[in-house]
């Protein structure tokens, strides 16, 4: 078993996923933002999308069973 367990109720490659799809949304948002010349583009929206998903994933499973996500 190589590497770092973070956590385990939840599968790796599903948070990887979800981490992609914040990427990609947020990616999606922001080269339309560009497209009108309008502030908060492309970086923006990505660096915002994966501080969010990586902030509800903590939230959810960093604290293991029991805990409140809120």
């Amino acid at each position: 078993m190589s590497g770092l367990i973070l956590f385990p109720e939840m599968p790796q490659l599903e948070m990887v996923l979800k981490l992609v799809m914040a990427t990609l949304f947020g990616g999606v948002v922001g080269y339309e933002r560009e497209l009108s010349d309008k502030p908060a583009g492309l970086r923006t929206h990505i660096l915002v999308c994966l501080g969010s998903t990586l902030f509800t994933l903590t939230s959810l499973y960093g604290f293991g069973q029991g805990s409140d996500p809120a």
